[in-house]
Order: C-alpha cells, then structure tokens, then sequence
C-alpha cells in the first residue's frame, strides 16, 4: 500500500528543521524530507537523487512527509495528497493549497492551517 506524501508548510526554517526533527523520530527518517529555506543547486541536485521524483508531481513513494517552508510556494510542481501549514497572508496559502491534489487524481485531499493561540 503506497503512503502518499503529506506537505508539511511552515514560515521559518528552524521551524522547518524542528518539525521534519521530531517526525523522524516518530515515523524514521528515510520518511521525512526536508527542504527549507535557500538551497544551493547542489543540494537540491543531492535531494533529488536521493529521492528521485520529490519535487515533482510524481512525487517520491518512500517519502510520507515532506517539511518546507515558503520555498516550496513557487518554482515546483507538486502534487501533493494533504498539507499542513501555518497560517500564513492568503497570496501564500492560495500558492501553498495549489500544492494538493494538483493533478486531480485524488478523490480526497485534505488542507489543515494551524493558527496561533489567540489569532
């Protein structure tokens, strides 16, 4: 059974690398990618061979949750079945949503925003 990938969207990359941290410890680490903040060329060229397919709409099978932050709004094409996200201005949520179910190949697909305690 193919787990499909969960996005995983936050505004800061310490954020980013506590999240994809403490997922790891919860479901391994092969799972969990994280792709935060400015990457060289080169290591998004690393990424990418490790997990052929992740920043792309076929997306990386072994990978069930993928931790980014705003990096991951424009220049990719992603597709992928669910996203959490922290709330973010609407221009950034409306890139974020357009993440999931690009394709149109899931009759599911589901969208959690986590809102700060008194926001």
């Amino acid at each position: 059974l193919e787990r499909p990938t969960v996005l995983v969207m936050v505004n800061r990359r310490a954020t980013a690398a506590a999240v994809a941290d403490a997922l790891a410890t919860e479901v391994g680490s092969d799972a969990v990618a994280l792709w935060a903040g400015r990457m060289r060329p080169m290591d998004v060229d690393a990424l990418t061979a490790q997990r052929p397919g992740l920043l792309s709409v076929s997306g990386h099978a072994g990978t069930r949750f993928l931790v980014t932050t705003q990096t991951a709004e424009v220049g990719v094409d992603l597709d992928c079945a669910s996203l959490v996200t922290e709330l973010a201005p609407g221009a950034s949520l409306a890139q974020r949503f357009g993440r999931i179910n690009r394709l149109g190949a899931r009759s599911v697909a589901s969208i959690e925003v986590i809102v700060p305690e008194g926001e």
